[in-house]
């Protein structure tokens, strides 16, 4: 389903994407824990309402460092697909009034502790984007 490019032995990796349904508040937020070698280690979904996409990736973004906590930070890289979310959870920017919260406790968590958080392209992100979109049709 996708390329997996392994981590240096001991690293997890979480992977979150947001799946929305046109024209209505529904979304489903998706993460997929691996393990250094791709191997599943986690993984969970939950149903959410927003008012627009950035939103639902800001959440997703958000409850990835939530469940990465039961990991040792030092040894987690958070990928998400989104590009403006990477960038406002770790820029000075001024926020987006309506996830600005979420963002300040996204850079409160990454000033608190050593997880990494990165960009990926779509297609390397089509498990928790495939699972997301899934689940949203469930």
């Amino acid at each position: 389903m996708c390329n997996w490019t392994p981590l240096a032995p001991g690293k997890f990796k979480v992977n979150f994407d947001v799946a929305t349904k046109r024209g209505s508040t529904e979304a489903v937020v998706a993460l997929v824990v691996r393990d250094s070698v791709g191997n599943l280690v986690d993984g969970v979904t939950k149903k959410i309402h927003i008012s627009f996409s950035l939103q639902g990736e800001t959440l997703a973004c958000h409850w990835s460092y939530i469940v990465a906590q039961d990991y040792s930070p030092s040894n987690v890289v958070i990928d998400g697909d989104k590009q403006s979310v990477i960038h406002l959870s770790v820029s000075k920017s001024v926020l987006p009034w309506d996830c600005g919260v979420l963002f300040n406790d996204i850079k409160r968590i990454v000033a608190q502790s050593s997880f990494s958080l990165r960009w990926s392209p779509r297609f390397s992100n089509k498990v928790a984007h495939w699972i997301a979109n899934a689940c949203l049709h469930d």
